[in-house]
């Protein structure tokens, strides 16, 4: 099973237009939150009616965890705009999910992140904490979920794979986290295409492109 992780789109249109024309093919597209960009001149009720238009336009099967900025926006109503992106084969927070015998688990943004049964794959904006994943860069900040991140070494959550977003420029694009590995694609603002991760779940390998290049690949 093949899955495209793509994270962070902070209303980018062409990122928008690349993904609903020119992504790769795949079995299952995950994206990590952050549709609306609460630094934009655009109003949020506009950012949301043309990230509904663009979500449209995109192939399921689709898969997304809201992030700060689909949240926090002023006039995003608490991220309720985002159950309009729900259909049939396009699926958000809360959703738990079979796809191929593997499982995934969609958390939103500032809910509690809790699953009773193990998971392949949890989606959730904020990077575990104490990872590379969720380490600024550029400020060596970190800004990972901490709570999450004790939880995963604890094996109070189990899953295999974490996927995420929320730091732009992290220091790894991939790190271990206790038995869990989590993957941040991270973004290039100037880019004409979103960095992406392509993970072969079959072959447990992933690989991330900068620029529509492969840059580095991993297998775990």
């Amino acid at each position: 099973m093949r899955i495209l992780h793509l994270t962070d789109f902070h209303f980018n249109e062409g990122w928008f237009a690349w993904l609903a024309t020119q992504a790769p093919s795949c079995d299952l597209i995950c994206y990590t939150g952050d549709f609306l960009d609460i630094f934009s001149p655009v109003p949020a009720s506009i950012q949301i009616q043309k990230v509904t238009q663009w979500i449209s336009r995109v192939a399921p099967p689709f898969l997304f965890c809201s992030g700060n900025h689909d949240v926090e926006a002023k006039g995003a109503r608490d991220g309720a705009w985002l159950k309009d992106l729900v259909s049939t084969h396009r699926w958000g927070d809360g959703t738990r999910l079979m796809r191929d015998c593997s499982a995934f688990l969609s958390s939103g943004w500032g809910t509690a992140c809790r699953s009773d049964r193990p998971v392949n794959v949890l989606l959730r904006h904020a990077p575990p904490g104490d990872c590379a994943t969720a380490l600024s860069s550029i400020t060596h900040s970190e800004w990972g979920d901490f709570g999450l991140g004790e939880d995963l070494r604890a094996g109070v959550i189990k899953a295999d794979i974490v996927l995420s977003g929320h730091v732009h420029n992290p220091q790894g694009w991939h790190d271990r986290c206790g038995p869990a590995w989590s993957f941040n694609p991270g973004i290039s603002s100037a880019g004409n295409v979103p960095n992406y991760i392509l993970l072969d779940l079959t072959r447990r390998r992933a690989q991330w492109y900068v620029d529509n290049e492969p840059v580095d690949a991993c297998y775990w």
